[in-house]
């Protein structure tokens, strides 16, 4: 009755009056099961802690393997929530070659637990071949908890369309159990990110998972709040942080690596004292810290950007060239020293250069283009680089942006890839004429069509 309640509070009231009930009658086997019992719960709650310690209590009083494999196996699900995962490889492996031909039923989920570890250490292709394998081998009750790690690794491996076309698949093959079709959502949702369509998904499983299996309504929490922070909803962000607080707080570095994937890099996260501001300045002026909105000039936001940019650091006559177009501008250090004030950081001089490393959404997509991740990079790509700035600089920068995005996507010679980047760069006429590569089946071939003619019209060119 406990594990079955679908509220876990309740649950976890039955299960203690299990375990008493086990220990009045001196029960080792069924008190050691029902205290292993009282960790699920508790892992559904987010109180890893707890359920570290009933696991651990357990498995000091188990003289059953087959037990102490299940032991295993939940335990390290919450070690790499909680980041305590020295030694766990070499255990899960052991536990493995130990006991894995006479209790066959754990290779699988001993498997994939060291898969969750591959992905934290980053060693994506080790992680997406044993869910692969699964796969292929499971019935289909466990396929959607397959295809969650399945997705995780595809997308950071930036394999984006197998990536939801597994997640659709699994979305329409899921059992029609609740959870089930809340993963499915979680998994659509994990495969679109940051698209915008990926919204739907992610509040779908984030309201269905609420209060009930808190790790997944925390992985849908922390991919809502980057998306929300990208497109400028700060309000919204700040409520699901809001209310994902307490699970939050709990995670090490391992947990929060493997809930926040890709949004992580680009995620503001208002709940930790060492955060530090960062800046959307894509299509956006925007620079956060801890979940607030800083007050920051335009001046400012320039100077900002232009040292994001030049991390090595600029003279001060660069400088002064960047922001103003000339050189010898008293107001210079006037504005370097409010920008300071505002960020509360230092910003070092002789070259000017940001003392602290400062997250930014330019520096990011930047960085996947140099990375070769092009379809990463775009659906970052919000827009124009502080699109009213008129700073020389500024202007630049923006230029040399767009230009590497639309010659990166036009050697990938991807049309899906190229229409998403159009839908930012609306003025971009060879990007526009390269979609004209669309078949007459397209649809969006008649848009393309329109755009062409109204671009080459503004800019006095003749058909053809």
């Amino acid at each position: 009755l406990g594990l079955a309640s679908t509220d876990p509070e309740k649950g976890l009231e039955a299960l203690h009056t299990a375990l008493k009930s086990a220990e009045m009658v001196r029960d080792e086997y069924a008190s050691t099961r029902n205290a292993f019992a009282l960790a699920v719960p508790l892992l559904r709650l987010g109180r890893y802690q707890e359920a570290l310690h009933w696991l651990r209590y357990s498995e000091l009083r188990c003289h059953h393997n087959g037990l102490r494999m299940a032991l295993l196996y939940t335990r390290a699900c919450v070690q790499i929530f909680l980041g305590e995962v020295d030694g766990l490889a070499d255990e899960l492996r052991g536990a493995l070659d130990q006991y894995g031909s006479s209790h066959p039923w754990i290779q699988e989920p001993l498997s994939t637990a060291l898969a969750d570890l591959f992905q934290v250490e980053e060693r994506y292709e080790e992680a997406l071949a044993i869910y692969q394998r699964w796969l292929i081998e499971s019935p289909r009750s466990g396929w959607i908890r397959l295809t969650h790690g399945a997705v995780r690794a595809l997308t950071k491996l930036q394999r984006l369309e197998e990536a939801q076309r597994l997640a659709q698949t699994a979305s329409v093959v899921a059992d029609d159990v609740m959870t089930y079709r809340a993963d499915a959502q979680l998994v659509v949702g994990l495969s679109l990110w940051p698209r915008r369509e990926a919204e739907t998904h992610l509040l779908s499983a984030y309201r269905a998972f609420k209060g009930k299996i808190v790790p997944r309504a925390t992985e849908a929490a922390l991919h809502l709040t980057a998306l929300y922070q990208l497109q400028g909803k700060h309000a919204e962000a700040h409520h699901i942080f809001a209310q994902s607080q307490p699970s939050l707080k709990e995670l090490g570095v391992t947990g929060l690596k493997l809930l926040g994937g890709r949004a992580l890099d680009l995620l503001e996260l208002p709940f930790d004292a060492r955060s530090v501001p960062h800046a959307f300045l894509l299509g956006r002026r925007d620079v956060l810290e801890a979940g607030s909105r800083l007050a920051l000039r335009p001046r400012g936001l320039e100077i900002l950007a232009l040292l994001l940019a030049y991390p090595e650091g600029l003279s001060g006559r660069s400088l002064e060239y960047g922001v103003y177009g000339r050189e010898g501008v008293a107001a210079l250090r006037v504005e370097i020293f409010r920008l300071k004030k505002a960020l509360g950081i230092e910003i070092k001089n002789g070259p000017y250069r940001l003392a602290v490393e400062i997250k930014s959404d330019y520096r990011e997509v930047d960085r996947l283009l140099k990375k070769g991740d092009i379809w990463e990079a775009v659906h970052l790509y919000r827009g124009p680089l502080l699109p009213d700035s008129t700073a020389p600089g500024i202007e630049n920068l923006r230029v040399a942006l767009e230009q590497q995005l639309v010659e990166s996507v036009l050697a990938t010679a991807d049309l899906d890839l190229a229409w998403e980047l159009a839908q930012v760069l609306s003025d971009n006429l060879r990007l526009w004429e390269f979609l004209l590569r669309f078949p007459e089946t397209d649809q969006r071939l008649y848009t393309v069509k329109g755009r062409v003619a109204v671009l080459r019209s503004e800019l006095n060119l003749e058909e053809g």
